[in-house]
């Protein structure tokens, strides 16, 4: 007997400083960690949906060194839009030479707490 794993679809809106990323850090990493555990990723149609938006913004320049906070969501639907798992994700600094970098540093950061929590925590909410 073969059980399938449903499909997930991401819809990933990156910012650094209000503008759009063209890195897709985020939507690789989140594409990624759901082949790697077996989900079937839909285009068109999909059993989940999965919207991420962050964005990055200064809040501090000393001795220069730049400081960024990244915040954001995190809210998976399924198919008939019901939300199964929602969070803000926890701010996360970065600090670097340049704003766009500092931006930058705290998406890295980001990286790893996606798949050590925020994957974790969809999954957990699929298979309530």
């Amino acid at each position: 007997v073969y059980i399938r794993k449903p499909s997930i679809r991401f819809e990933i809106v990156e910012r650094n400083h209000g503008m759009q990323s063209a890195d897709n850090v985020l939507a690789k990493t989140f594409s990624n960690l759901s082949i790697q555990s077996g989900y079937l990723t839909g285009e068109n149609t999909a059993d989940y949906i999965c919207y991420v938006e962050a964005d990055t913004k200064q809040i501090s320049f000393a001795n220069g060194i730049y400081t960024c906070v990244l915040t954001g969501s995190v809210v998976l639907t399924d198919s008939k839009n019901n939300i199964k798992y929602t969070t803000q994700i926890a701010p996360v600094k970065g600090m670097q030479l340049t704003p766009e970098k500092a931006g930058m540093e705290a998406y890295n950061v980001l990286l790893q707490q996606i798949g050590n929590r925020y994957f974790r925590e969809i999954e957990e909410a699929i298979v309530k």
